[in-house]
């Protein structure tokens, strides 16, 4: 009687640590999920990239001195998974390391040097054959990204699309670009895009509509201002005829600003064009390319001419001018695109065997607008950068290559923030190496 009560106490006991463990982890779920999910096969595909680079930059500034050098190595690493439930239903997930840049410099002395991040994250749906939706956190632009490029780190957003007939697409998209102090603040900023698209033999014709909306308080006691209201129309088109491919891309805009309810409107009034022309002579790339982006005048009026745009901070064209260097909107600024530039470009690439790949581009830089209205300098000769890249394929999603720039600057630059007044702008230069891996 006695074993038989020890062996019932032992038993409830178990019950008891066994109903303790359900109370703790079988907790009701108060998010929403689904009541039934179907079980069936999906293709789950895992992928990333690891790169590692070194570089090495002078005068970055234009000021030639010994604090004016940078020396480094740096890594970036990505992790995706991509899971295809049907051929109707997929997500991604893409992971990168950093959070406000995506490298880390070498030198962590015996840590882990930095942390992953999401890059993307949405899901993708198609109904049937004509239309569907993406929904969540991925890389956006439009077009050839002169005014709207966030391909670097992404954006929020939902795009809902259809394809009334084949070869042409209609698509509409929400972006949430920033939320501003607090989700009950009227101070977001948001885009709004209606964007098509059509193909036909060797002609492909695209165009958008964008309405980017910016109340920018950053006030919480100020629930409206008016903020920013700018329209962007951009129109594409290009032809590939005989090998030879002649592409153009106009971009305008309309708008206003407003920053507070005493302030006078600024009026939007800039632009932006784009017209290339690539072809094959032999075994060589040959590309002509030129390229406009309207500058704000040197006044005090109510107007802005300038090309404004919303870009990542990555190349765009030239590897040094507007990407690693100040561009010419106030010659203090860097990641500015087009605006108040004008370029000439010529550019060559050839495979000089089925690995090794070799290039050039010489640009002629020059703005569109002066940035100082000083009678003895002509403050819109940015210069002449000539950029080069190679790269050797070492094994398979293996390649090793450098790429270089160097920019004979012009007298715009006398305006930079390291130029005394009577001093020519000393020209920077960067070469950087690197290998990349993708699997």
């Amino acid at each position: 009687m006695k074993k038989l009560a020890i062996v019932l106490l032992s038993v409830m006991l178990v019950m008891a640590f066994a109903f303790s463990a359900f109370a703790l982890h079988g907790t009701k779920a108060y998010e929403y999920a689904p009541a039934v999910v179907k079980s069936g096969k999906s293709q789950i595909e895992l992928a990333g990239e690891l790169r590692v680079r070194g570089d090495y930059a002078k005068n970055l500034d234009f000021f030639e001195e010994a604090a004016d050098t940078s020396a480094k190595y740096d890594e970036r690493a990505r992790l995706s998974v991509k899971a295809t439930l049907s051929p109707n239903t997929m997500g991604l997930v893409e992971l990168e390391t950093g959070s406000s840049g995506d490298t880390y410099t070498w030198g962590s002395n015996n840590t882990k040097p930095t942390s992953l991040y999401l890059r993307q994250g949405y899901i993708a749906h198609q109904f049937g054959s004509g239309m569907g939706v993406k929904a969540g956190h991925m890389l956006a632009a439009l077009g050839n990204g002169l005014f709207f490029d966030h391909t670097k780190f992404g954006d929020d957003g939902i795009v809902f699309w259809m394809s009334p007939a084949e070869g042409t697409e209609v698509s509409l998209s929400t972006f949430k670009i920033h939320e501003g102090g607090a989700t009950a603040n009227s101070d977001d900023a948001d885009a709004y895009i209606l964007g098509a698209e059509s193909s036909m033999g060797g002609v492909k014709l695209s165009g958008d509509v964008t309405y980017w909306r910016d109340r920018e308080s950053s006030n919480a006691s100020t629930a409206y201002k008016k903020g920013l209201n700018l329209w962007n129309i951009g129109v594409r088109g290009s032809s590939d005829v005989a090998g030879v491919k002649v592409r153009g891309d106009v971009e305008i805009q309309n708008g206003s600003m407003k920053d507070s309810d005493t302030a006078d409107d600024i009026k939007f009034k800039g632009y932006a064009v784009l017209l290339g022309v690539d072809a094959k002579a032999g075994d060589v790339n040959v590309t002509v390319e030129g390229a406009y982006g309207s500058g704000d005048k040197i006044d005090s009026d109510d107007k802005n001419e300038g090309f404004q745009n919303f870009l990542s901070d990555q190349q765009k064209f030239t590897y040094l001018y507007e990407y690693r260097v100040p561009g010419a909107e106030d010659a203090a600024t860097k990641n500015t695109g087009l605006s108040n530039t004008m370029y000439l470009k010529a550019g060559a690439s050839t495979k000089v065997n089925p690995d090794l790949k070799v290039g050039g581009d010489l640009y002629y830089l020059r703005a569109a607008k002066k940035i100082s209205d000083a009678d003895d300098l002509d403050s819109k000769k940015i210069g002449v950068e000539l950029d080069a890249k190679v790269e050797y394929q070492i094994d398979t999603n293996l390649v090793y290559y450098i790429e270089a720039g160097y920019l004979w600057a012009g007298d715009l630059y006398k305006n930079a923030a390291a130029v005394g007044a009577d001093e020519d702008p000393d020209n920077p230069y960067a070469v950087r190496h690197g290998v990349i891996l993708k699997f």
